[in-house]
């Protein structure tokens, strides 16, 4: 974990300012946290209520809603994104990928069949070359 997010306290967050929260983060980024990830908005905002000077997710929100900070949509949806890059980082999926299946619908393509071999069926596009 971050320096920065080691010294804040975590304030706990109700269940009307959870609605409150998951429904703004869901219209102004279609994130849907569901009921009982609640400590992801109390983890991942903190260090923006800190910011913000609130004590409160109550007054975060009162403050969002003021618009004195004009990036604060930006913040909170960037600290509630999970960025998952574990697909591109795992070389198992790729391997599958290149060894298996690109080589076969190669083949299928290279050869004019198309067996029943389990391989993915791609449409053929039948485009006339201009001249």
């Amino acid at each position: 974990m971050d320096n920065a997010y080691q010294s804040l306290e975590v304030t706990r967050m109700d269940g009307g300012e959870f609605t409150v929260f998951r429904d703004y983060l869901c219209k102004m980024s279609g994130i849907l946290v569901p009921p009982d990830k609640t400590y992801l908005f109390e983890m991942r905002l903190a260090k923006i209520m800190a910011d913000a000077g609130c004590e409160t997710f109550g007054e975060l929100y009162r403050y969002i809603e003021s618009g004195k900070d004009l990036q604060i949509n930006q913040k909170i949806i960037n600290a509630m994104a999970i960025n998952e890059t574990l697909w591109f980082r795992d070389s198992l999926p790729w391997r599958g990928l290149e060894e298996i299946l690109l080589p076969g619908y190669i083949a299928q393509l290279r050869s004019g069949t198309r067996e029943d071999s389990g391989f993915p069926r791609f449409p053929r596009v039948r485009r006339r070359i201009p001249p």
